[in-house]
């Protein structure tokens, strides 16, 4: 049984509607949030394949799938109208559209700073390893907090990025995540590439 975790990618981060379009993959079960409420309200929720619901028919004759705070009013409100405007808007295909220009600034700006090792991802979900010897991959000691301190000068330059650690063994390895909003523009995603940039370069300095 595959279940598919989509609550960062699902709703369009990727390009895609779900991540697993881009690899034709259909999953048993596929979980979403974020996006489907763009942060507007709490909401998540799951989708799953009529064959498994038929399972729990047949046994007990009842699919139970939700508790407490299921089909929340307030929420559903909110996730209604965002998957509209991302219909509406096109900002799915928009994404998909700016994919390789966002990366391209970062590649331009970040790939060849010594600290990252790696510059990776889809649609408008970036990935910047950041590691301690550039020629053979190896990572900061995660006493050092890099990944946390990449972030503070990051948002230094007015960029909020989000801080990741134990990448490589489930203690060390540091990477941040960019996640603009569907609605960046061209120029926007290449000022965030450049301070972006400027922020690693800084780090490096001071780390000499």
């Amino acid at each position: 049984m595959l279940i598919a975790d989509e609550v960062i990618t699902g709703f369009g981060r990727l390009g895609t509607w779900f991540g697993v379009e881009h690899f034709e993959v259909q999953p048993d079960i596929l979980v979403f949030a974020k996006g489907i409420a763009a942060g507007y309200a709490p909401l998540g929720g799951f989708a799953v394949r009529s064959t498994l619901i038929k399972a729990f028919l047949a046994g007990s004759g009842r699919f139970e799938h939700n508790f407490t705070y299921a089909g929340h009013p307030i929420a559903v409100a909110v996730g209604a109208p965002v998957v509209k405007i991302l219909r509406r808007d096109r900002l799915v295909e928009r994404v998909a559209t700016l994919e390789q220009h966002f990366f391209g600034a970062l590649r331009d700006n970040l790939g060849d700073l010594t600290l990252v090792g790696d510059i990776r991802g889809m649609g408008f979900l970036a990935g910047i390893e950041i590691v301690a010897d550039r020629a053979n991959k190896l990572p900061f000691p995660a006493a050092a907090g890099i990944s946390t301190r990449a972030a503070s000068y990051c948002l230094d330059e007015g960029v909020v990025v989000y801080p990741c650690a134990g990448g490589v063994d489930g203690e060390s390895g540091d990477y941040l995540l960019l996640m603009p909003p569907f609605v960046t523009g061209a120029g926007d995603l290449e000022l965030m590439a450049e301070r972006t940039g400027r922020a690693i370069a800084r780090l490096s300095r001071d780390l000499e």
